[in-house]
């Protein structure tokens, strides 16, 4: 299987249409059997999901990405899980280990919690934010 993360750095890129770099996984078994870097430069949208087929890419974990690109990854067979934060090696250890999600925050220390909203649009941890006169 072959796992492809966008990166920023080492930690999962916020954003795949705008991701430079990309880390490419071949994994067997459960275990990540080579491990490289490929650049992806200014390349557009369209040529980024040809680049990921024609590397033979099962798996993408990303931070954000654009409905289309998505529809056109799964269209080509491509699992997607989105919205993931963290480091590039903890997000592929919660994958490796069956844990990963779309919205998870990678650590460490493994899964460390996911994104959701909670009642009445309150973000993450059911909180209101603070709101300005006349809100």
């Amino acid at each position: 299987m072959v796992i492809a993360i966008p990166i920023f750095g080492s930690r999962v890129s916020p954003r795949f249409d705008h991701a430079q770099e990309l880390l490419l996984i071949k994994e067997a078994e459960g275990r990540v059997v080579e491990s490289k870097r490929v650049i992806f430069g200014d390349s557009g949208p369209l040529e980024r999901v040809a680049r990921l087929a024609a590397l033979h890419t099962n798996v993408v974990i990303c931070g954000g990405i654009s409905g289309f690109l998505a529809r056109q990854l799964a269209f080509r067979g491509v699992r997607v899980y989105s919205w993931v934060t963290g480091e590039a090696e903890d997000a592929l250890g919660c994958f490796l280990t069956g844990q990963l999600e779309t919205g998870l925050m990678a650590g460490p220390r493994g899964p460390c919690g996911r994104w959701r909203l909670g009642r009445g649009g309150r973000g993450r941890g059911g909180h209101r934010g603070r709101r300005g006169p006349g809100g």
